[in-house]
């Protein structure tokens, strides 16, 4: 079985703004959880980014954002479809998401704002979620993308709205 590693990470996006909307501690912050990948078989790279956002309808909320992580991670010889697929949707995300939940906590603490620390994700959950919901087992495979240099947003793009309340 082949192996894969980290070879970089970096900041992808960042945009923070506050509203002028006081923060209400009580209330559950709104953000939606997404994803792009892009994968060349040939080299055996795969792009991954990672990113939270505020949603279009969250209107009441003292600040909007847009944080986004990418991770370019390598493969030791031949990965097989499955394996590729499970990485983009569980293993990888699962390596990303923490540089995104920290950046966000660091850019709401340094607006003056209580720092919003995202809980955790069960990105098997979400992979098994997603699976029920297109009716197959096996994951979907990736979108071919003509540069391995950069994500494509359509590519492996998933969508998911969840809630935190600040710390």
């Amino acid at each position: 079985m082949p192996g894969m590693r980290l070879e970089d990470v970096r900041l992808y996006r960042t945009r923070f703004e506050l509203t002028g909307k006081p923060a209400d501690p009580r209330k559950e912050l709104a953000y939606e959880l997404y994803g792009n990948n892009a994968y060349e078989a040939e080299s055996r790279r795969l792009w991954l980014t990672v990113g939270v956002r505020t949603p279009a309808d969250a209107t009441e909320q003292p600040f909007l954002f847009d944080v986004a992580y990418t991770g370019l991670f390598l493969f030791d010889g031949e990965a097989d479809e499955k394996i590729v697929n499970r990485c983009v949707e569980i293993n990888c995300p699962a390596i990303i998401f923490p540089f995104v939940r920290e950046m966000l906590a660091d850019l709401t603490r340094r607006a003056g704002q209580p720092p919003i620390v995202l809980p955790v994700v069960n990105f098997v959950a979400l992979s098994q979620k997603a699976q029920q919901a297109i009716g197959q087992n096996d994951s979907c495979p990736p979108e071919p993308v003509p540069s391995p240099k950069k994500p494509r947003k359509k590519a492996g793009a998933t969508r998911t709205k969840k809630t935190a309340k600040p710390s």
